[in-house]
């Protein structure tokens, strides 16, 4: 699953950033007039960086990326397997993704390999061990940047809790008749909710006590 993502962000998070932003536009989920705001002072470009450090930061956005599309398949089963016993639309399914955006907790060079101290190891030997992280040797996180970049619209990371961060999660409900979208999770919540109780819900016989 993690070979499949080679390469896949090798432009960096610079790059991303701007085209996640304009792929939300393109879909309609922020105003065409939105504007993006700047890259943190904190937080470096991605081409200020060297080879080494680009090849070292890009690897964990592909493992990281290689559970989300996991997932993505493990939820597919889960809805194939409602759709073949003929319950997917009586069936509500509300999907939040995420946990509260994307997260920082890497620390600006990423964390993977440690010293006894708890120090990050130099680039080149943190290299050595590239192809582990993902595996149950590393208890890997991508780079400050990456939280930043995968939040897009949004200004910061997860930590950082002005602008919306830590505090909104994308929520998808269903089955999907409509194509309407909500501004919030509760206003989402809300329109469902009210949805479900004019719904014919099977009787549910409670034995008494």
């Amino acid at each position: 699953m993690v070979a499949k993502q080679k390469g896949a962000f090798d432009r960096g998070w610079d790059e991303l950033r701007k085209q996640t932003f304009a792929r939300q536009k393109e879909i309609g989920v922020i105003p065409a007039n939105a504007e993006l705001t700047p890259r943190p002072k904190e937080i470096p470009a991605w081409d200020s960086l060297n080879d080494s450090q680009k090849k070292l930061l890009s690897h964990p956005m592909e493992v990281y990326a290689a559970f989300l599309a996991q997932t993505d398949y493990e939820v597919g089963r889960l809805l194939q397997a409602i759709r073949a016993e003929g319950h997917l639309e009586d069936t509500a399914i509300f999907y939040i993704v995420g946990d509260n955006g994307g997260s920082a907790e890497g620390g600006f060079e990423g964390h993977d390999g440690v010293t006894v101290d708890n120090k990050t190891q130099p680039i080149e030997q943190r290299l050595e061990h590239i192809d582990d992280l993902g595996s149950e040797l590393f208890s890997n996180h991508y780079a400050t940047a990456w939280g930043w970049s995968t939040n897009t619209p949004f200004q910061w990371a997860k930590e950082v809790a002005s602008h919306l961060r830590g505090t909104p999660d994308p929520l998808i409900v269903g089955p999907a008749t409509s194509g309407a979208r909500a501004d919030s999770a509760p206003s989402s919540i809300t329109l469902w909710t009210l949805r479900l109780q004019s719904m014919n819900w099977p009787a549910f016989n409670t034995p008494a006590r």
